[in-house]
């Protein structure tokens, strides 16, 4: 899944209308210092304080990969994504979005995995958290075939609410599927993916319940 992709196909020509399963808001101010907006990753553990959110790998299987190798796995997929050589984050910037690649986790069995994205709007306000689960839905249209999205519903993790979207696909003559989770913190989108080969596909519930330190 490239989310960079996801984010360039973003155009938002008006605000357009919400499905209201989509449009939850959140509370909380973004702080004056940004360090405090990114996650901290420390062994087995994710942390990201301002959006209320703890994810533990599920099993042993399961890798969380550091700042430096989020950034190499990225960088080898497109050429765009930089470094912020203070923060070590990896990110996709355009004159709309800024998207952050916070936290990555593979099960390095079946290479199912995990991704916790930060996207800052501040380019382009109007941007909804519809907007992106769009601009995801018309990335799986546009490089896999037998392509459905549809809501999955809604979870509550610390303070904040999220929407579920849940998006199947044929790749390579393989099913996949794959889960968006998102949230709008104080303007700033918080969305997680998970993707697993369609044989090992889980109720997402279930899944983050395992995964998420409530």
């Amino acid at each position: 899944q490239r989310a960079v992709e996801a984010v360039e196909s973003i155009e938002i020509p008006e605000v357009p209308d919400l499905d209201i399963d989509s449009d939850f808001e959140t509370y909380g101010e973004i702080p004056s210092d940004d360090s405090e907006i990114y996650g901290i990753i420390s062994g087995n553990e994710y942390t990201n304080s301002q959006a209320d959110l703890k994810i533990n790998t599920p099993s042993d299987d399961w890798k969380l990969l550091s700042k430096q190798e989020i950034y190499d796995y990225y960088s080898d997929i497109d050429a765009s994504v930089n470094l912020d050589e203070d923060t070590l984050e990896t990110y996709y910037s355009n004159s709309s979005v800024t998207l952050y690649y916070d936290m990555v986790m593979i099960d390095t069995v079946n290479y199912s995995n995990v991704q916790v994205m930060l996207l800052d709007k501040s380019g382009d306000e109007s941007i909804t958290l519809d907007d992106c689960f769009n601009s995801f839905k018309s990335e799986l249209e546009s490089n896999y075939e037998n392509v459905t999205f549809e809501p999955a519903g809604i979870m509550t993790i610390g303070n904040n609410i999220y929407s579920v979207k849940k998006g199947t696909a044929t790749v390579y003559g393989e099913g996949m599927v794959q889960y968006y989770a998102g949230a709008n913190l104080g303007g700033r989108f918080v969305i997680m993916t998970a993707t697993f080969a369609e044989e090992n596909d889980v109720n997402f519930l279930e899944f983050f319940e395992q995964i998420i330190v409530q």
